[in-house]
């Protein structure tokens, strides 16, 4: 309310006053602070239920710097969903996700005066983050299961996680690849240092073993197009490698195009199976069998949880861990081997 007031040249209490409808104040102070008001665009309502509760009715989103779908579609979902509970975003990114930069960037968010924060960035340092976000309701967002990020991470704060369960996705594409009688399945993994990565990576081997598979070794991109053509123009060469596993569509992407252009049919020599289920998937040359994740769930989620949080602190509160889901398409098919 400082800067209604400020803008308005009266007291915070006089702001209050006018908020509320009090009838003790001249009508000219009441036109200046509804003017002041407008000028800086917030809502009466909303500054009216924060001067009742003592929220900002503001939310931190911290992600990491990245032009990738998920991005886009959980910060969309997110800000949709703050607005619907009549909050703001602020947002903040990082580039570097060591400890040390994502606790700077919650500092950050703090000194805004956020009611509360969702961490969406991998979390490498758990007792770094919950000293970071010590009295702060905080949702960490995404990470591979309750494994990574504990329900309860912090000393007794109530932080909590919500997640899309990462080992399962590996677990739904290698099933799948093995019942189409494929003899074993290779995986084109994300960055080891990524928890998301280590999870998908984590269920496919576990699969094959399950299943007496042999393991294939594993081919580390970086989430892109080319690091997918450039390791699947490897692959290619290889006759023996009839199903590939990637760890995002757009790495899947990149190996449809390096088996096209060595001659390998999709799926009738290589069935390819991507994760995300970005928008361009139903739509590649080959229309692409993918693990959907729920994105946009998974943010109304994580702010549904926060504002409750927020809102009620003495209620107890549980993290979410989303199912992810396969969708066939055409780039997987039963293996004729010979």
């Amino acid at each position: 309310m400082a800067d209604v007031a400020k803008r308005a040249a009266v007291s915070p209490q006089t702001v209050s006053r006018v908020v509320r409808g009090q009838t003790n104040v001249s009508e000219v102070t009441r036109l200046k602070v509804e003017l002041a008001i407008d000028e800086l665009g917030y809502r009466r309502t909303g500054i009216a239920r924060a001067l009742v509760t003592g929220h900002t009715m503001t939310l931190g989103v911290l992600t990491q710097g990245s032009v990738a779908y998920s991005r886009a579609a959980y910060v969309a979902a997110m800000t949709s969903a703050a607005r619907h509970h009549g909050y703001y975003v602020a947002a903040a990114s990082v580039t570097s996700t060591v400890p040390k930069a994502v606790c700077q960037s919650i500092e950050h968010l703090r000194q805004q005066g956020v009611d509360g924060i969702v961490v969406a960035v991998p979390v490498y340092d758990v007792d770094a983050l919950a000293q970071a976000a010590r009295g702060l309701p905080a949702v960490v967002f995404g990470g591979s299961s309750s494994e990574a990020v504990p329900d309860d991470f912090s000393d007794g704060t109530g932080h909590h996680a919500v997640c899309i369960d990462q080992e399962r996705i590996g677990v739904l594409a290698t099933e799948h690849l093995l019942e189409l009688g494929h003899d074993t399945v290779w995986h084109v993994a994300g960055p080891s240092t990524w928890a998301d990565a280590s999870g998908r990576q984590a269920g496919w081997a576990a699969t094959l073993a399950e299943h007496g598979c042999p393991e294939p070794p594993v081919l580390i991109g970086d989430w892109s197009a080319e690091s997918g053509w450039r390791l699947g123009t490897l692959l290619a060469r290889m006759e023996e490698v009839t199903a590939i596993f990637a760890a995002s569509d757009d790495m899947a992407f990149g190996i449809l195009r390096a088996l096209v252009d060595r001659g390998r049919r999709v799926p009738e020599d290589v069935s390819v199976v991507g994760t995300d289920d970005v928008p361009l998937a139903a739509f590649a040359p080959v229309a692409l069998t993918t693990v959907r994740q729920p994105f946009q769930d998974l943010g109304t989620a994580a702010i549904d949880l926060l504002v409750d949080m927020v809102e009620r602190p003495d209620r107890e509160h549980h993290g979410v861990l989303m199912e992810p889901e396969l969708v066939l398409r055409s780039s997987t098919a039963p293996c004729h081997a010979g």
